[in-house]
């Protein structure tokens, strides 16, 4: 999975809405822009089942 849209699909929208407590429309942002929150790091992993690259989420203090 090369782009945060990429992670977003392969989990579902139906499934992070309900396992991150969020909105469709905060999702579709998110897949937009391109990052993805640092908290959703691990659930993703364990998601997808697979190292994710750490690029695609916001982390403090990385810089692009």
């Amino acid at each position: 999975m090369e782009t945060a849209s990429d992670i977003i699909n392969k989990i579902g929208q139906p499934r992070i809405r309900a396992a991150m407590d969020v909105k469709d429309r905060v999702i579709r942002e998110y897949a937009r822009v391109g990052k993805l929150p640092a908290s959703w790091f691990d659930f993703c992993e364990k998601a997808t089942r697979r190292r994710l690259d750490r690029r695609l989420f916001s982390f403090k203090g990385e810089r692009e």
